[in-house]
């Protein structure tokens, strides 16, 4: 995978317009820390869980994790970040973990309309927005 060194997860952006690829990889990624956070969170016992954060690709990340298993984290803080629809959650949360997602109304990379777009949906479906 070729990447811009020190600044992307994904050898893939939002605005490339592959989405589906682009879900793939994000999800294969959301699962890896996943799994690091697990196996972190048995090996360093701390009072409280996570809180994830990331701005850009790492926000998309943050939100993928969030959406994929809420409960991993306290409260997630993505920032310029958005989710391909094939990783748009379609029902309630199984936890309501906090999303507060910060975004520039002129991001030329990742457009506002659809992050707006989903954080209307995840609202409407219960999640804690």
């Amino acid at each position: 995978m070729v990447v811009e060194p020190g600044h992307a997860w994904s050898a893939l952006r939002v605005r490339d317009d592959r989405p589906e690829e682009l879900a793939a990889d994000l999800g294969a990624r959301a699962d890896e820390v996943i799994s690091l956070v697990e196996i972190l969170s048995l090996a360093r016992p701390t009072r409280g869980r996570p809180v994830l954060s990331g701005f850009s690709q790492g926000g998309h990340l943050a939100l993928t994790i969030a959406t994929r298993r809420p409960q991993i984290a306290s409260v997630v803080l993505p920032m310029a970040a958005w989710l391909p629809p094939a990783l748009q959650p379609t029902g309630a949360p199984p936890a309501l973990t906090p999303i507060r997602g910060i975004h520039a109304r002129d991001d030329e990379r990742v457009p506002i309309a659809p992050t707006e777009a989903l954080y209307a949906r995840l609202d409407a479906l219960g999640w804690d927005r």
